[in-house]
């Protein structure tokens, strides 16, 4: 399997995880825990107050964003996961999901 950053090298199987930016880097199932260890080898050089600064700089617009619309947010997700049609839906997903077990 092609490792690639972002998955942009990901074959389409039917999942666009990858075009999406969701995906940092494949690896084989069985490479995936010495793969894992070796990244967090990588960060674990890096300056921890660096790394925490950095990692709010980049989080800052959405987590601003995200509080700023807290409210209106909150409102629009609890209509849309109450909604009768939404939990039809999940319903089915569930009773196809057991009888696959």
């Amino acid at each position: 399997m092609a490792r690639g950053r972002r998955g942009d090298d990901l074959p389409d199987s039917g999942s666009r995880r990858g075009h999406r930016g969701w995906v940092n880097e494949l690896a084989e199932p069985n490479e995936l825990v010495e793969d894992a260890i070796a990244v967090a080898r990588e960060l674990a050089l890096l300056s921890p107050p660096a790394f925490a600064q950095t990692k709010l700089q980049l989080r800052a617009a959405v987590t601003e964003r995200m509080a700023r619309s807290r409210e209106a947010t909150d409102k629009v997700v609890t209509e849309i996961w109450a909604a009768s049609d939404t939990l039809r839906c999940i319903r089915s997903y569930v009773a196809r999901k057991l009888k696959k077990n």
